[in-house]
């Protein structure tokens, strides 16, 4: 079992890397909307006759590929998505004012003296918050 300061380093990092796991799954999420979309198709073929443009057949069978590009989008979601809902499950433990100033101080990287002047509190006060933020979301 890991100890309480590799628990507390490892929240930290995630903390730090939220935005980047957001990005990552709403990245994948469109790109498996997009490759079920492109394999469910939104129109029909129209009835003119095919004209090829740049060498390319408008109406060849690519379904090799999206299904191998809906096998990458899930499996990269399966990877993204539980480190996200690790960390939300843990944001929802905390009041307002934690969770404030957690936001400010690990996903937006900005000082504890930048966060006080912002909330208009004491730096002391910033630090106790985010260590009692800590403390309830490592309790989670």
């Amino acid at each position: 079992m890991a100890t309480l300061a590799e628990r507390k380093e490892y929240l930290e990092n995630e903390l730090r890397s939220y935005r980047y796991i957001v990005d990552q799954c709403y990245r994948w999420e469109q790109s498996l909307a997009d490759a079920e979309v492109a394999m469910a198709g939104i129109s029909s073929p129209h009835a003119k006759e095919v004209i090829y443009e740049n060498a390319g057949n408008p109406y060849e069978c690519k379904y090799n590929s999206l299904y191998e590009d809906i096998k990458k989008a899930k499996a990269q979601l399966l990877m993204w998505q539980p480190r996200r809902q690790w960390i939300e499950n843990r944001l929802g433990v905390l009041t307002q004012e934690e969770y404030q100033a957690i936001k400010y101080y690990y996903m937006l990287k900005q000082s504890q003296d930048w966060i006080a002047s912002v909330l208009k509190i004491g730096r002391r006060t910033v630090q106790r918050r985010i260590d009692k933020a800590l403390e309830k979301m490592l309790n989670f």
